[in-house]
């Protein structure tokens, strides 16, 4: 819709806030951890993840749980959880991180390495840059879910220790590769360019576009591998269906909806009766 699926001229700066919650440690090894937040921080802000010069922000929170530290010789081999979010869809609770850190350690990016800690954030910033990326236009974001996966492929071959945890992950890229993922990207191609036109005043065209979308979402809820992303989608941007179609007279929209996404009834109800 947006642009070709060549382009590249839309690609995101990341801008991430990073949290390190260290209470199960209880006191131990926190000297290890000195820095941490920083050094992540750094290497998820300060780096060009797309390669061009765009700097449209990609708004990230990344949580980082730490909850055992093991000697192995003269590094540490940590067990942790990490929450990734781009504040709209996504949302990931990755519970098999694990991986190894020294003393004086340090991050920088290098395509050609598999770290068992950088590849876990590689793997999940290419995917909320190619979901991104499909706000932007059709099935843009390919090249980054193509990329998780192969980030995922390496690792698992490489870190023989968290095969599992890599195993998962793979899952998670391969699913937006899926041929029966692809309708809800069409969906959200849908959706993205109505909001645009809603935003740019083609309030006819942004309700064109995302009654598209809406004929998209009972298939797409029905459908195991995309029911979750629906659901999420659906919560995240109902309102904004809702101050699209307000004042439309069409009250059909509203009465899908309520089928659609009944936790939300009462909202649909008062903009369908104008009653707000």
């Amino acid at each position: 819709m947006m642009l070709s699926c060549g382009s590249n001229a839309y690609s995101q700066k990341i801008v991430a806030k990073v949290k390190v919650i260290h209470d199960k440690l209880q006191g131990r090894n926190l000297d290890l951890f000195e820095g941490f937040e920083q050094k992540l921080t750094s290497y998820l802000n300060d780096y060009n993840w797309s390669k061009t010069d765009d700097q449209t922000p990609l708004y990230l929170e990344v949580q980082v749980f730490l909850e055992k530290v093991i000697d192995e010789g003269g590094s540490k081999a940590v067990s942790a959880t990490i929450y990734f979010s781009n504040s709209k869809e996504l949302q990931y609770l990755d519970n098999g991180c694990i991986f190894v850190l020294k003393k004086g350690y340090s991050f920088y990016h290098n395509d050609n390495v598999i770290d068992p800690l950088l590849s876990i954030i590689d793997f999940y910033v290419n995917i909320m840059l190619g979901d991104e990326m499909d706000t932007l236009g059709k099935f843009l974001g390919t090249n980054y879910f193509q990329r998780a996966k192969s980030i995922a492929l390496q690792s698992k071959a490489l870190i023989a220790y968290n095969a599992r945890g890599w195993e998962d992950r793979l899952l998670k890229a391969e699913l937006f590769l899926d041929p029966r993922y692809l309708d809800y990207r069409i969906m959200k191609d849908f959706f993205y360019e109505g909001q645009f036109n809603y935003e740019d005043g083609d309030i006819t065209l942004a309700r064109k576009n995302v009654s598209k979308a809406i004929d998209l979402f009972q298939n797409l809820k029905g459908k195991t591998e995309t029911a979750y992303h629906t659901e999420r989608f659906i919560q995240v941007h109902y309102i904004t269906i809702c101050k699209i179609f307000e004042k439309s007279g069409d009250t059909r929209v509203f009465d899908r909806m309520i089928e659609l996404d009944p936790k939300n009834k009462d909202t649909y109800v008062k903009y369908r009766d104008g009653k707000l």
